[in-house]
Parts: C-alpha cells; structure tokens; sequence
C-alpha cells in the first residue's frame, strides 16, 4: 500500500516545516546587494512551501523545479523563479548542498558526493518525522572540481547504515555554512524539451522585441516640445508646415487658444522676359496656415509668399 501511495504522488513527500526550521539554523543569514545576489534552488520543490520557508529566513532568490503541473502552478506563486525542466548547473563553486534523502540512499551517491563536495554533515530527521520514511539531511559545500576523496567516501558509506545525530533544534547551534554571492543579474535555465510557454516568456523578455535600438524604431518616444536656440525665419516655417508639424497644434497665449494646421503648395507665377510676345511662368511654393480660434469659432487664414523670398 505505501508503494501505491508513493507512485500516486510520484514520489513526492514534502519536507516538514520543523525540518526546515532545523536546517536554516546552520546556515548564516545572507546579506545580498544589489550587485550580489544569493540564489537558493530546489529541484525538486513540490509547492515551493519548503524553499520559501528557508529563503524567509536566510534569504536569497528563489529557484524551484517541479516536474508535476499542479504543485508547479502552486510553487509559481510562492516562488521567485519556478522551472519544470532540469537545470545543467545546480550550484556554484562554494554553494551550499542540502541533500534530504532516505538514510539507506547515501551509499548510493557517497562516492559522487565525495569528490564533488566538502564539509560534509549529516543528521536525521527529528522524532517522530524519522520513523516515517527514515529521512535524513546532508549539507556540503561544492568543491571547485572533482576529486578522488577516499576519506569522505566511506564516511558517507558509514552514515548510510549507522545511528546519526538528530538535526539540531533551532537555536541550539552555531550556524555552520555561510551563503555565497554571486553577481547579480538574470539566470538562464535550459531544457531539453522545447516548451511553447516557455519560449514565448523568455522571448518577451530578452528576445529580439525587448531590443531597445528596436523599439526606438518601432515605437519612438512621445515627441516633447522644444525652444529653438534663435528665431525661425519665413523658409523655416515654411519646412516646418511641409513636414506636418504645425497640423492641429494647439496654441495658447495671452488667454487665446488656437487650433493651427497648415501646409506647403506650389503654385506658377508669371515671371517678366523683356519680349512683351514671350510669357514665361516659374513654379514657386508658398505657404497657407489656417487658423481656428477655439473660444470664438472664427476662421484666419495666413497666406504667405514664396520661400525664395526668404533672405
């Protein structure tokens, strides 16, 4: 029956609040800046209800993996960051490992575990939690690289099989383990299932649209206003009107509002020859803007003469 058990929930057995007490009294508090941060992951981590608890206490980013959609959708909320795939790097060099698995397990990995990690301690789960699944609790810090370490090794072997101490209650102990910071800034999970979702959140995020020269482009800021440094002359005014800029302006001065559009147009005027049998036109631009007194509702046109007038 308790194989049943175990397979209708797929191996998932939440750490007791108690255990987690137990294990954030070894470690020391975490001090993060804003340029360091302190990244705490369980890949494993049902809820999240386990891993918020200790982050509650010693602080630090969460990151959670949960494989079943149900208790992931649960950790999405309590945690930080929440992942359903596998991770390619768990921990950094000088992270702190806390490793809760049966008692009897430890063989299993001692050999990995030995050359991967130092400082290694190892307690079962308090009374009555132990009698129930014979859990117990191993923290070690992660070497900078692999190594043969025979000497761990069989002290692994021995914990898988003989009496160990009980987790220690909080505050009865000295911390052990210090958390180590690391850069601040975004973190990368990978997956070897490509996930719709997923993808379409990383891409919103850091994908080609979050590009800030792309969304110059494509979304430019709201245009502000400004003063020019000297005086605009006629020629000025009259670009400023080809290019659209006085469309629909609203001008406000001396407690007169007036709504402003205006626009460039060619027009052929005659030109003199000197042969009064010879009638020769020249094509010129002139400008028009018309003008709308908001309070009164009157009209003003403003004609102007050809910008090669101007200087």
């Amino acid at each position: 029956m308790a194989r049943l058990e175990s397979v209708a929930v797929a191996g998932y057995f939440p750490t007791p609040p108690s255990v987690v007490e137990r294990v954030a009294a070894l470690v020391r508090p975490a001090h993060p800046t804003t340029r360091q941060a302190v990244r705490l992951l369980d890949p494993c981590c049902g809820t999240g209800a386990a891993l918020r608890q200790l982050a509650d206490t010693v602080g630090g980013e969460t990151y959670g993996i949960e494989i079943a959609r149900d208790r992931y959708e649960e950790a999405q909320a309590a945690l930080d960051h929440a992942f359903l795939t596998g991770v390619t790097r768990a921990l950094c060099p000088g992270g702190l490992l806390v490793f809760i698995v049966p008692q009897r397990r430890l063989a299993v990995s001692a050999r990995y575990l030995a050359g991967h990690y130092t400082r290694l301690a190892c307690y079962r789960f308090p009374d009555p939690e132990f009698a129930d699944f014979r859990q117990v609790v191993l923290l070690a810090v992660k070497r900078d690289g692999a190594v043969g370490e025979a000497q761990w090794r069989t002290r692994i072997e021995a914990w898988a099989a003989e009496p160990l101490p009980e987790l220690p209650p909080a505050g009865s102990a000295e911390p052990l383990y210090d958390l180590p910071a690391l850069p601040a800034g975004p973190v990368l999970f990978a997956s070897q299932f490509f996930d719709p979702e997923v993808a379409a959140q990383q891409a919103r995020q850091s994908g080609l649209w979050a590009s800030p020269a792309l969304a110059e482009r494509l979304w430019p800021a709201e245009e502000r206003p400004v003063r020019p440094l000297m005086p605009l002359r006629r020629g000025h005014l009259a670009v400023l009107i080809a290019a659209g800029f006085l469309n629909n302006i609203l001008l406000e001065a001396g407690g007169r509002r007036i709504l402003v559009k205006g626009r460039t147009y060619k027009e052929m005027v005659p030109v003199d020859s000197g042969d009064p049998d010879v009638e020769i036109e020249r094509e010129v631009l002139r400008t028009s803007v018309m003008a709308l007194d908001v309070r009164t509702g009157r009209f003003e046109a403003i004609q102007q003469g050809p910008a090669s007038d101007d200087g």
